[in-house]
C-alpha cells in the first residue's frame, strides 16, 4: 500500500503515546541537549586539549572527565557504559532491551565465528549484548551453539557450510546478518510495538539500500547480490532486484515513492564519481535517527 503510505507520510508520530514512559521521555529530552550535534563537533575541531576539555564540560561526558582528561577511550567508554545503565533502567519492556542490544550480540557472534574457522581467539568482543562475552567465547570453544538463539544456531550451521563451498568470507557476514534481523523480528512481534516493527523494517530497507549501491559500484554477480538482500523491509527483495538493472543514475526514481529517493539521489554521484560511500551511510544514519525522533 504505497510503503503504508509512504511510512504514514514521513515519520509522523505513528503510534500511541505510553504513559509508563512519561519519566523515561522527559528525561532523554534532556540528556538530548548535551548531544554532540555535528555542528558541535565540527567547532572542537582544531582546539587545545585545555580548550576541549573546558568544551566538554557542557556535554554528558563532563561527569568523565576528571578521572582521565586525556584518555579518550576511557571517557567514552564510560559514557557508553552510563548509557547502557540508563537504557536498562529506563526501557521497561524487556523485548524491547534484546532488540537493542542485539547488533553487539550479533558483532561478538560474527567475530567468533571467524575466529573459530580461522583457528585463533576472537578479538576484542563487545559487553554490551544480551549475551555476556565470556558466554559467547566459551558457546565457540564448545561448539555449543544451542546455547544462542535459535536464528544463530541454525544461522551458523548454514555459514559454516556456505563458507566451504563457495571459499567466501562475505558469505560469512550476509548469513550472521540473515540471522541477526531473523531475531530482531521475533522481538519486534514479542514487543507489540509498531514503532519498533517499523524501526525495524526501516533498517532492513536501509541495508539492503547500501547492499545495492555497493553491488552496483562492485558490478557483483546478480546471484551474489540477490544472497546479500534482507527479507522482511517496507521494500520487497524483488525490487531491489529489479533495481540492480537500472542504470546508477537512474536508481533513484526506483524508490522515487519512498522516504528513501534522497538517499539515492543524493549518494550515488559520491559513491560512483568519488568512489565514497560516506554520503551513502550518513544519509541512512540520518533517516534512521529522523524516524527515531519521531516518537
Amino acid at each position: 500500500m504505497h510503503l503504508l503510505i509512504s511510512m504514514v507520510v514521513k515519520f509522523p508520530h505513528i503510534e500511541s503515546e505510553d504513559e509508563r514512559y512519561v519519566y523515561a521521555v522527559a528525561r532523554i529530552r534532556a540528556l538530548e541537549t548535551k548531544l554532540l550535534s555535528s555542528q558541535k563537533v565540527s567547532g572542537l575541531i582544531g582546539l587545545s586539549s585545555e580548550e576541549l576539555l573546558r568544551s566538554l564540560e557542557d556535554t554528558d561526558y563532563a561527569p568523565f572527565l576528571s578521572s582521565s582528561p586525556y584518555d579518550y577511550e576511557i571517557i567514552i567508554k564510560s559514557g557508553r557504559d552510563a548509557l547502557f545503565y540508563l537504557m536498562n533502567k529506563l526501557v521497561l519492556d524487556f523485548p524491547v532491551i534484546q532488540f537493542l542490544k542485539a547488533r553487539f550480540d550479533n558483532y561478538n557472534i560474527k567475530i567468533s565465528l571467524k575466529a573459530k574457522i580461522a583457528e585463533t581467539e576472537p578479538k576484542t568482543l563487545s559487553p554490551y549484548g544480551n549475551i555476556p562475552t565470556s558466554e559467547v567465547m566459551d558457546i565457540f570453544r564448545k561448539e555449543l551453539y544451542s546455547r544462542l538463539p535459535s536464528q544463530y544456531e541454525k544461522g551458523i550451521e548454514k555459514a559454516v557450510e556456505a563458507y566451504y563451498i563457495d571459499k567466501d568470507p562475505s558469505m560469512l557476514d550476509i548469513i550472521i546478518d540473515q540471522s541477526y534481523f531473523a531475531y530482531q523480528r521475533e522481538k519486534t512481534f514479542e514487543s507489540g510495538s509498531f514503532f519498533l516493527c517499523a524501526l525495524h523494517k526501516i533498517d532492513i530497507d536501509l541495508t539492503n539500500i547500501k547492499t545495492l549501491t555497493r553491488a552496483k559500484w562492485a558490478k557483483t554477480e546478480k546471484r551474489k547480490f540477490s544472497r546479500g538482500l534482507i527479507e522482511g523491509g517496507f521494500i520487497s527483495c524483488n525490487e531491489f532486484l529489479n533495481a540492480y538493472d537500472e542504470a546508477e543514475e537512474n536508481l533513484w526514481e526506483r524508490f522515487r515513492f519512498t522516504p528513501y529517493s534522497h538517499i539515492l539521489s543524493e549518494a550515488v554521484p559520491a559513491i560512483f564519481e568519488k568512489n565514497s560511500f560516506l554520503k551513502l551511510e550518513k544519509l541512512c544514519d540520518d533517516t534512521f535517527l529522523e524516524f527515531l525522533k519521531s516518537t
